[in-house]
């Protein structure tokens, strides 16, 4: 058997400053060591560094510590202690205390432990202002890859009694497993946090799809539903363990980590804090989950019966609950008074409600109701009985007992024909998703293969385009018409989407440009709005077709010059040529038109806007800010935003 590296840390917290006084507060000393166990023999070994006592640094609050302080304070080792989000305070049975105050470390060796307690005896390291003592000790197992960080808690109450406590964090950074265990380990973690995705996307979508159920949509209707409320708080808590699941493994006491170290103390209680929050916070996920289970008891009428009995029942026993309440109360309140000055367990009105809500299941002890008050313990105790426990419990059994008659009484289907029924169902929930899945992928497909065809279609007719002006070029420069070659080469492509674009991209590298056409400097323009591309692609459109026109009727009188029409190919695309000149004048006109009202449109929403906002002034709002041509500056504005919009 084997043993790991132990290491220990006693703190004290008490305020800086002699007796009850003080508010600052601060840290003290290490003394360290380890303790091993070699391999072989498992004799246990102690090595001991020299003790060293230094002063590092005094924390305070305000002020500065006094000769009587400094001389108290150079006894001790001073240092400010952190935590990360968790051990930001340390919560204790009688308070919470902050991270802070005088820390002695020191080896897990007897004699030096005796030492140095006696030495924190003879200088009153524990004295009148004390209010908390840690001793905190980590030990490691070498055979189970395990640490375990203890703590022994003293507090210490304002009527100077002592009250200890302990607790234990197991922590373990690393485990080694076989291939195939670590594989399915790490591929079920990759799949939870996969579902996580999913199951946060189809919340959102089911959240929004009842928002939109009702017209106009609204956002409360989601949060009528008890079982949205509580996949809610599913995914709440999924998140929250991811997220301290990263603080964990970011934490930078891992890096910092040595176990072999003898000199340093090893802070490993921050991440056990981690650990111990993500197995609390994992507890309560997996009773949500499979309360979620109840959600689908619906799909038959005999696992409906917990859920309708509680529905049936839930307005008696909401009155029963108000009765027990004002009962509960006042018994609680009364047993405080009577015995909570003699029993820990009635200490607090808290305390006092929770015995008494055990007292209602059978664990009480009488008698020592009965030593504190011999006249009072019985009427408390018998009366409570009785109303309690023989009248209100049974009340509430009566209840639910009557509700689940009502519900065992409404008429059930047959077992064999729910059991049919629910194989049908599962049945198409399970061919539906795949039905619908198909079906959505052949339509993308269809799409794709109507969007590859069509585009292959625009491909061959540019193609064609293309081969017959390179065709009607070189046919006229055959015939030594080269002005009339160059003139349809140069207007060939323009109509064309292609061509659009070019012309308009010519235009914005040359308004962007840094330099001029003869190398000077100047300031570079703006790239073009999308209407004043439209406005300079329409009449730059019909200053073409002029062009096309006059080709036109030149290519047809030069054909006609024979006896047969040689250029009756090339007038048939000149033809075209005009033909798409109009498509492409009407196309853009349109467009135009179409982006011309949509911002107007925009003006007059605007212009509503303001005159609702005016109205509003009128009633009482105040617009002074606006000043009193407030409407007429907005519209001003708008017009300088969209200087194109102004008619000629």
């Amino acid at each position: 058997m084997r043993a790991g590296t132990s290491l220990s840390t006693i703190r004290s917290l008490e305020p800086f400053g002699c007796g009850r006084s003080g508010s600052a507060m601060g840290r003290t000393a290490p003394f360290r060591t380890s303790t091993t166990v070699t391999p072989t023999s498992g004799a246990m070994q102690s090595t001991p560094p020299t003790p060293i006592l230094t002063l590092r640094t005094v924390q305070m609050k305000s002020g500065k510590p006094t000769q009587v302080q400094r001389a108290r304070l150079e006894q001790r080792f001073l240092t400010e202690l952190t935590g990360n989000l968790l051990t930001a305070s340390v919560a204790g049975r009688l308070a919470t205390y902050p991270t802070g105050g005088f820390t002695l470390d020191f080896a897990l060796d007897i004699a030096n432990v005796t030492k140095g307690i006696k030495e924190l005896e003879a200088q009153e390291w524990v004295d009148k202002a004390t209010r908390v003592v840690f001793v905190e000790l980590i030990t490691y197992n070498v055979n189970y890859n395990m640490f375990s960080c203890n703590q022994i808690i003293f507090e210490y109450s304002a009527g100077g009694l002592v009250y200890p406590w302990s607790r234990i964090l197991p922590l373990s950074l690393a485990t080694e497993e076989p291939f195939w265990t670590g594989a399915f380990g790490a591929v079920m973690k990759f799949l939870y946090y996969v579902y996580l995705i999913y199951f946060t996307k189809r919340f959102y979508d089911e959240f929004k799809a009842q928002r939109l159920a009702t017209d106009p949509p609204n956002c409360f209707n989601p949060l009528t539903s008890g079982w949205n409320w509580h996949e809610f708080m599913i995914l709440l808590l999924a998140l929250i363990t991811v997220l301290l699941t990263l603080l964990f493994y970011m934490d930078p006491a891992r890096d910092k980590l040595d176990i072999s170290s003898t000199t340093e103390w090893q802070d490993l209680f921050p991440m056990a804090e981690y650990a111990e929050l993500i197995t609390q916070i994992n507890a309560i996920l997996a009773l949500l989950i499979f309360w979620k289970i109840f959600k689908y008891f619906n799909l038959s009428s005999r696992f409906l019966a917990l859920s309708n009995t509680l529905t049936t029942a839930f307005p008696e026993v909401f009155v029963f609950l108000i009765m027990f309440a004002v009962v509960f109360v006042a018994y609680g309140i009364m047993a405080n008074l009577l015995f909570g000055t003699a029993l820990a367990q009635y200490s607090s009105f808290g305390r006092t409600l929770v015995t008494l809500f055990l007292v209602t299941l059978g664990d009480f002890d009488y008698s020592e109701l009965e030593d504190v008050t011999r006249v009072f313990a019985p009427i408390f105790f018998f009366t409570f009985i009785i109303f309690v426990f023989f009248v209100l419990l049974n009340m509430f059994i009566g209840i639910i007992n009557e509700a689940y008659n009502v519900e065992s009484q409404k008429p059930k289907k047959d077992v064999t024909d729910e059991f049919i029924e629910f194989l049908q169902d599962l049945k198409k929930n399970i061919t539906r998703p795949i039905k619908e899945f198909v079906a959505l992928a052949k339509e993308k497909i269809a799409e794709l293969k109507a969007e590859e065809e069509k585009f292959r279609a625009m491909r061959n007719a540019e193609i064609r385009r293309e081969n017959l002006g390179r065709g009607m070029v070189a046919k006229l420069e055959k015939n030594e018409l080269q002005d009339l070659a160059d003139r349809v080469d140069e207007i060939w492509f323009l109509p064309t989407r292609l061509g659009l674009e070019d012309y308009i991209r010519d235009i914005n590298l040359e308004r962007t440009a840094k330099e001029d056409e003869n190398g000077n400097q100047r300031e570079p323009k703006d790239k073009l709005t999308y209407i004043e591309e439209l406005k300079t692609l329409i009449p730059m459109l019909e200053e073409r077709i002029d062009d096309a026109r006059e080709i036109l009727r030149e290519v047809t009188q030069e054909g006609m010059k024979g006896d047969v029409n040689m250029f009756e190919v090339e007038t048939a695309a000149c033809e075209q040529l005009v033909e798409e000149f109009q498509t492409a004048i009407s196309e853009k006109t349109t467009e135009l038109e179409e982006e011309q009202e949509r911002i107007r449109e925009e003006e007059a929403a605007e212009r509503r806007k303001i005159e609702e906002a005016a109205a509003e002034g009128e009633d009482g709002v105040e617009l002074s800010n606006l000043g009193d041509d407030a409407p007429a500056k907005k519209e001003s504005v708008n017009y300088e935003k969209n200087p194109l919009l102004k008619t000629e």
